[in-house]
């Protein structure tokens, strides 16, 4: 075991914690670097939250094995990169599955930083959202307001499955996990992504239950589809909105701008 420890910590140190590749458009890369010993294959993703390129080693690759694949997958990378929506004023964004019209208003006012009004233009229904004080702001208050409206309708939804089901309700935590929209655990209750706020609501709701079902069943067995079914029906169309559209809630960013923007 001491062999082996030594052996990975040797691994890690010999290589960098990052390379830079070349795409075709002439733009240089950077990717971090993560050495695990659980991974078997190199796995290359791009962070919208950190807006930088990351990839996982398995133990003992070379670099420049890890190098050949970055630069087979680039043209991938530049995709994704350009596929990140900056998060601004007079853009659009789903909220419970409706575009809503991103609006801003220097004007600070006692109450919430962001609310909600509809207007009427050439008989059609324009959502606003409406975010008020310094445009420094702007994507903060703006995350704040989805993620509270994502644990108020969560919270609702989990209440109501639990009800039916018969459990006790459970602590609900609000992330921005990447790998999964919810997960369920003994220790520390159900955690959620907040991103689902923006889907239509089904979704949501989908998600609430399927979580709420692994309370009792604790694995993805036909045991557990069945009370994920009994709880929620109409589960199958919201499998398979998350699977067809449930990538690009990830694509908004929040954090950052095309402006200053930077390889990290």
């Amino acid at each position: 075991m001491l062999n082996m420890i030594m052996s990975l910590l040797y691994f890690r140190s010999s290589l960098p914690h990052f390379i830079t590749i070349q795409a075709d458009n002439m733009q240089n890369i950077k990717i971090h670097l993560k050495y695990s010993r659980k991974t078997r294959k190199f796995i290359l993703r791009f962070n919208n939250l950190k807006q930088r390129a990351e990839m996982s080693i398995p133990h003992g690759s070379s670099l420049k094995a890890a190098k050949e694949f970055a630069q087979n997958h680039s043209y991938w990378l530049v995709k994704q990169k350009e596929q990140s929506i900056f998060i601004k004023p007079l853009m659009y964004l789903p909220l419970r599955g409706k575009l809503h019209l991103l609006c801003h208003d220097q004007i600070h006012k006692r109450g919430r930083s962001v609310s909600y009004q509809s207007k009427e233009i050439n008989d059609e229904t324009v959502h606003q959202l409406i975010v008020r004080g310094n445009i420094e702001h702007f994507q903060k208050y703006l995350q704040t307001y989805l993620r509270q409206e994502a644990r108020e309708d969560i919270y609702q939804a989990v209440t109501h499955f639990c009800t039916l089901q018969g459990s006790p309700m459970p602590t609900i935590t609000i992330r921005d996990q990447r790998t999964c929209w919810g997960s369920c655990s003994y220790k520390s209750g159900l955690s959620f992504s907040w991103r689902l706020i923006m889907a239509p609501r089904f979704v949501l709701d989908y998600v609430a239950a399927h979580e709420v079902a692994h309370i009792r069943v604790p694995n993805h067995s036909k045991q557990f589809w069945l009370q994920t079914e009994k709880l929620f029906p109409d589960f199958r169309n919201a499998k398979a909105w998350l699977k067809n559209h449930g990538h690009t809630l990830h694509h908004y960013c929040f954090s950052c701008s095309p402006v200053t923007l930077k390889d990290h």
